[in-house]
């Protein structure tokens, strides 16, 4: 590539009856370039010559003791060149800015072997290198790549690919409606997505929704105190799927659980009054210490909890509760914890 003339070699076999022959070496122009004699040898009958010639396409011919000029055999001399196999190259798009886009599969013809020496580099739109000396880039984000190639021989390649960032239409997630027995707290599950970076949990409104968290395992945990519209959807990069609708109702949604009472004997919120609990018999109402001891136990709560065990005062504090209702038909028992002052 780098250079102006390429070497041609041609081998003769000679006889001894042709002796005193030579030769000539002439363009498409008819110019002659080389030319010379060919010398039988007893020893080597087989003639190796070498010559330096430019590219272009040439005539050999051999005169004899006739003094004719025969023609012996024509041939090309092509300047080497570089090229891409077209067909072979592909290019893959970013999706959403994950920096997830590629350039596979570059072939070039006209390579030296072997290839030790070869050097190839990568740039970036703005000349920054980027990527090792492979024929190939991975893990990259919308822009314009150059690849540049310089083999042994001294031949030279420059190739520029264009990667986009595309932003396909992601489908929603899938996650399932609740139905819980009390108001409380609850986890909402949203289903795993393959490269999802977070998930996110909107509540419903009369305009557009509100987002309430955001959290990379898609499990959201919110209190519901009457039968509420969520939203759940997934982010990938920059793109947000679809939002799918979730609907969290409660079954006795009538029932109102104060987090806190004062037993203090002035008749006012003495006891841990739980509103229209008595609308679900068969309720069964348990309290726990901080130490995991039950400290009360009740079915349908017909005599609530005043804050003692076994006729003592139970120490001021957090307390913890576990409400199930039976024969609804909603899933899990109601806990939360409710503090007594005094």
């Amino acid at each position: 590539c780098s250079e102006s003339k390429g070497n041609v070699n041609i081998k003769l076999n000679i006889l001894k009856e042709q002796e005193n022959l030579s030769f000539t070496i002439v363009d498409s122009t008819g110019q002659v370039l080389e030319s010379g004699a060919i010398v039988y040898n007893a020893n080597f009958n087989i003639i190796d010559k070498n010559f330096r010639l430019p590219s272009g396409s040439f005539q050999m011919f051999v005169k004899g003791s006739s003094g004719c000029d025969i023609l012996l055999t024509s041939f090309k001399l092509s300047k080497n060149e570089l090229s891409l196999v077209s067909d072979s190259i592909g290019v893959f798009n970013d999706q959403c800015d994950q920096k997830i886009g590629r350039i596979l599969g570059i072939k070039i013809k006209g390579l030296s072997k072997p290839p030790k020496g070869r050097i190839i580099k990568w740039t970036d739109s703005k000349g920054n290198p980027i990527g090792a000396s492979v024929p190939f880039l991975l893990n990259i984000g919308a822009g314009i790549y150059t690849m540049h190639l310089t083999d042994p021989g001294g031949c030279e390649l420059t190739a520029t690919f264009t990667v986009l960032n595309e932003a396909p239409d992601l489908l929603p997630p899938k996650t399932r409606d609740v139905k819980i027995c009390l108001p409380g707290k609850i986890q909402v599950i949203t289903e795993a997505v393959a490269l999802a970076d977070s998930y996110k949990l909107y509540k419903a409104s009369e305009e557009n929704p509100i987002i309430i968290e955001e959290n990379k395992d898609g499990k959201f945990s919110v209190t519901v105190n009457e039968t509420t519209t969520f939203y759940v959807s997934y982010v990938q990069g920059i793109c947000e799927s679809s939002k799918t609708l979730l609907l969290v109702s409660v079954a006795a949604a009538g029932v109102i659980i104060p987090n806190t009472f004062t037993p203090n004997a002035d008749g006012i919120n003495d006891t841990w009054s739980i509103k229209a609990i008595e609308n679900f018999p068969g309720s069964r109402i348990e309290i726990y210490n901080r130490y995991g001891n039950k400290v009360f136990n009740s079915i349908d709560y017909d005599k609530p909890f005043d804050g003692r065990k076994n006729d003592v005062d139970l120490p001021d504090g957090v307390y913890y509760y576990k409400i199930e209702i039976p024969e609804l038909s909603c899933e899990g028992k109601v806990i939360g914890s409710l503090t007594i002052l005094r």
